[in-house]
């Protein structure tokens, strides 16, 4: 299967009312900024000294010179952290929707405190009327949140194009990368079966891998719409995703796993 941009669109949905958890925000960036700064502190500690940098500065202080203090090496320059967080806005995630947009946004109200993360979110969905094609929306602030919805037109989640679109975005980045995907389903097209459509998405997740992006799943397990299916959907997710894979019915817990992720994430911001 060839991957290219004419399988992606771009459709503006619906606008739907949202909550912060203003608390929650303030708790988790309040942590967020305490592990960066305790990171920057690690950091400065096991700066890498250039060398010329403190030749040249010994040699202005002995000339009585204003010294040039960038006496660390660039390769050990402070980094940030880019998250895509990848949601599958099809008809079935009608039950988790609301939920859904009120963790997002409290999410994005946490990280205005936050600029050394750069939060963006991709919804999709797909439908048959297209074939195997991919349609996206770009939320990049609190106020568009309201566009997470799950679009009755779109019955299909043709997760491997969402990923492979956020591949190729993402690796652009200098840096560090986090890709989530939440999703209550396996990937669908009408124009191809399962085993070439896992076969897809576990290669967008080799190709993450080479690039050094950091990837898990957060699978959403839809009693609601899926009823007895689910025990079955499941198995087959496990197959697709292995140990990249959180699954969970209960939002509480789907909120903790994201905050551990996005703490984590910050924490490992100075490994290779």
């Amino acid at each position: 299967m060839t991957l290219s941009s004419d399988l992606f669109s771009f459709k503006e949905r619906n606008i739907e009312k949202f909550t912060v958890n203003q608390n929650l925000a303030n708790r988790l960036s309040d942590t967020l900024n305490k592990v960066k700064g305790k990171v920057d502190q690690e950091f400065t500690q096991s700066g890498i000294l250039d060398v010329q940098e403190y030749i040249n500065f010994k040699v202005d202080r002995k000339n009585k010179k204003m010294p040039n203090l960038n006496l660390f090496s660039e390769d050990v320059e402070k980094r940030g952290l880019t998250v895509y967080f990848v949601i599958d806005s099809s008809y079935s995630m009608y039950y988790a929707k609301d939920n859904l947009r009120n963790i997002t946004a409290t999410i994005f109200k946490a990280l205005e405190k936050c600029p050394f993360i750069d939060f963006k979110v991709i919804a999709y969905s797909g439908s048959n009327e297209l074939g195997h094609h991919a349609k996206l929306q770009e939320i990049n602030k609190l106020e568009d949140v309201g566009s997470i919805v799950a679009d009755s037109y779109d019955r299909l989640t043709p997760t491997d194009l969402a990923l492979s679109y956020v591949h190729d975005k993402i690796r652009k980045s200098e840096d560090k990368k986090l890709v989530i995907l939440f999703t209550d389903g396996l990937p669908e097209s009408c124009n191809y079966g399962y085993d070439d459509l896992q076969y897809e998405v576990k290669k967008q997740i080799v190709k993450m891998t080479n690039d050094k992006i950091n990837f898990f799943t957060i699978f959403y397990q839809n009693y609601q719409y899926c009823g007895s299916k689910t025990s079955d959907i499941t198995q087959k997710m496990r197959s697709i995703f292995k140990n990249r894979m959180y699954e969970s019915s209960d939002f509480k817990t789907i909120e903790k796993i994201l905050q551990k992720n996005l703490i984590g994430a910050i924490e490992r911001l100075n490994q290779n």
